[in-house]
């Protein structure tokens, strides 16, 4: 990845330090893949494969097998398998092996397996210094009836090195980041009318001088109630990723495009065709991991204006 935005960055060069506008300075695309990703949705359906963005695939040399995802931070923290106590094997083939898990608990529902990968007591708050009183300890806008709920969140996330050398006019940058063909899943499905942790879905970036990672997050399984007698049944014998990393209940991005959008098949249960908007069945796709891409766009000096407090705040547009 980084190889491929050096090339990129290096077929456009600007002289000179602080001359001339904004300009795009690198982008890449991010795969799901076809194995786990909505490449795979969209070749599995008999339309997709065959016509528009199907054909596409098919001839693409970049779509890879496998995502491009970084490997899951579990792989780091522990040294083996739950479901074997051997060392890991396979690392990056199976289903799961990129899919990171944050999830926390307060009050006397802490979840205290030494083994998790969680903030057992409640996220880092903010202004938290000497003569604050009133700061964020919990994620009070789903703490409902100040019940000690929690919060759980599945995400992936790619590392992207970048190489500066070439642009050395560039003294700050922008990554714009969007979905392709899919979309996260943001709630969850109701268990037995009770509470449930709260969640978050959606794209972001954390920014570095030499590098950038992008997140895509989706809502994570209810971790207290995943086990026992309440445990879905897809999600095998544990309840995270790393617990079961072939199965599909970990899988949080619904898939739409042009091509998956009607099935005009008539359903002889709600009526033939020309009966309305039941009488055909609209479906769509269901996969693991996103397809995200994205644009990086440099700044010369006195054309980024990174604090605009107060009124009337101001840039220079060039």
């Amino acid at each position: 990845m980084a190889a491929s935005l050096k090339s990129q960055i290096n077929q456009v060069t600007q002289g000179g330090t602080g001359s001339g506008p904004p300009r795009p300075v690198g982008g890449g695309t991010i795969y799901g893949g076809y194995f786990y990703g909505p490449e795979g949705v969209i070749l599995n359906n008999p339309a997709g494969g065959s016509t528009g963005l199907g054909v596409q695939l098919l001839n693409s040399t970049d779509v890879p097998d496998l995502p491009d995802w970084d490997l899951a931070d579990w792989f780091t923290f522990y040294a083996t398998d739950p479901a074997t106590g051997a060392a890991w094997t396979s690392k990056g083939l199976l289903r799961n092996d990129r899919i990171n898990v944050r999830s926390y608990r307060r009050g006397g529902d802490v979840i205290t397996n030494a083994l998790d990968n969680r903030l057992d007591y409640g996220p880092f708050g903010d202004a938290i210094q000497s003569g604050f009183l009133n700061y964020s300890g919990r994620l009070g806008t789903d703490n409902y009836k100040n019940l000690a709920n929690g919060y759980s969140v599945h995400f992936a996330k790619k590392v992207v090195l970048i190489d500066r050398s070439d642009v050395p006019w560039m003294v700050d940058y922008d990554v714009d980041v969007q979905l392709e063909n899919c979309v996260p899943q943001s709630s969850r499905g109701n268990h037995n009318n009770d509470m449930v942790d709260g969640g978050s879905a959606g794209i972001w970036v954390d920014k570095q001088y030499d590098r950038f990672t992008i997140y895509a997050a989706w809502v994570a399984c209810q971790p207290t109630w995943e086990s026992g007698t309440d445990k879905k049944q897809e999600h095998g014998t544990g309840q995270e990723p790393r617990e079961n990393r072939t199965v599909y209940g970990f899988s949080g991005f619904a898939v739409h495009t042009e091509t998956l959008g009607i099935n005009n098949t008539p359903n002889a249960s709600i009526g033939a065709p020309g009966g309305g908007l039941n009488s055909i069945q609209p479906y769509f796709g269901a996969c693991t991991y996103p397809t995200v891409s994205f644009n990086i766009m440099g700044y010369p000096l006195g054309t980024y204006r990174k604090n605009l407090g107060g009124s009337n705040a101001s840039i220079s547009l060039k």
